[in-house]
């Protein structure tokens, strides 16, 4: 038979708002007797879960640092819109890449050594680093705040962060100097 699934809020008990998943299929037996099978499936949780993320990401790109974040093998899990267009990285390319396909060696072993840091201590570290834009020929001091990752159980499964651009803080100073 011809199948049909859909999505649709349901209200349940007490009023609440449920986001389900129906999937009918119409049959027809062998007597020729018309009938209609069809399952249901609560996806409330992830459908929040969803709407969350987006709300998420669309904060971090709202900000002007840098946000990334990285697994426990320091690959990118994710990074905001700031560091894509820095770096002239496609927004959906940054996952599965680690410092060492982005940065000069030099700069890539300061960030993991960095992140394995933080990973180690289990506890935020403010870094000040030096970046470079994505024609490697401007440099770019950071003030970047590290944090561990921590999963539901307190277990580092990664490294997250923000950085702000210092430069123009760094210039002052040293031409106060």
């Amino acid at each position: 038979g011809q199948e049909n699934l859909s999505e649709e809020l349901l209200t349940g008990r007490g009023g609440k708002i449920l986001t389900i998943i129906t999937k009918k299929t119409r049959y027809v037996d062998g007597q020729g007797n018309r009938f209609l099978v069809g399952t249901i499936r609560d996806i409330t949780e992830r459908k929040q879960a969803e709407e969350e993320a987006v709300a998420y990401r669309n904060f971090l790109d709202s900000v002007p640092g840098f946000g990334f974040a990285k697994d426990i093998n320091l690959n990118y899990v994710f990074a905001n819109r700031t560091f894509c267009d820095l770096l002239k990285i496609p927004y959906d390319q940054i996952k599965g890449k680690t410092d060492y396909d982005i940065f000069p060696t030099d700069l890539a072993k300061k960030y993991i050594d960095d992140d394995k840091r933080v990973i180690d201590i289990g506890k935020p570290l403010l870094v000040e680093e030096v970046t470079i834009d994505a024609n490697m020929n401007q440099r770019i001091t950071v003030a970047t705040r590290k944090h561990p990752w921590l999963d539901k159980k307190g277990n580092v499964i990664g490294v997250y962060g923000m950085g702000f651009d210092i430069s123009e803080i760094k210039e002052v100073e040293s031409a106060l100097r």
